[in-house]
């Protein structure tokens, strides 16, 4: 199966792969960016994959993300316009983190998870623009799909 185009930003925290989705402004890029620094700020490895659009495709029954070509090593800092940042050209993909207005996130997460190209991807929702309260929930769950 061909590649397909997907409205998401994602990133590589350590050995994980998340995809970050929600409407536009809803803070995808903030989110990621804040991830980003979290876990380089513990000496961990981490990277953008794309920001705003990635291309799925399925690999041995795992679900990965492609950077597309224009804009590869690009964000949309607000405001200001695409800023060069490290990126990774793929990654499998282990967790989709998806913004929602306020008042629709869930107090508690249950056990979730989204079917994209048939692979069941375990997912959270949370709170659209609140990168940094929402970070710790990420950086927690992110840890827990490991165990998975």
């Amino acid at each position: 199966m061909a590649a397909s185009n997907f409205h998401a930003t994602g990133v590589v925290l350590g050995t994980r792969g998340l995809l970050i989705t929600g409407p536009s402004g809803s803070g995808k890029t903030a989110l990621a960016l804040a991830l980003i620094d979290a876990w380089r700020a513990q000496g961990q490895f981490s990277r953008l994959i794309a920001d705003d659009q990635v291309l799925l495709s399925v690999s041995h029954g795992r679900l990965i993300a492609q950077t597309p070509d224009a804009i590869a090593g690009l964000v949309e800092v607000f405001g200001i316009g695409p800023k060069p940042v490290d990126y990774i050209g793929q990654a499998v993909i282990d967790g989709l983190c998806e913004l929602v207005p306020a008042v629709s996130a869930p107090r508690f997460q249950e056990d979730d998870n989204e079917v994209l190209h048939g692979c069941h991807v375990p997912k959270i929702r949370l709170a659209e623009l609140s990168a940094h309260t929402t970070m710790p929930t990420v950086l927690a769950w992110i840890g827990g799909i490991a165990a998975r």
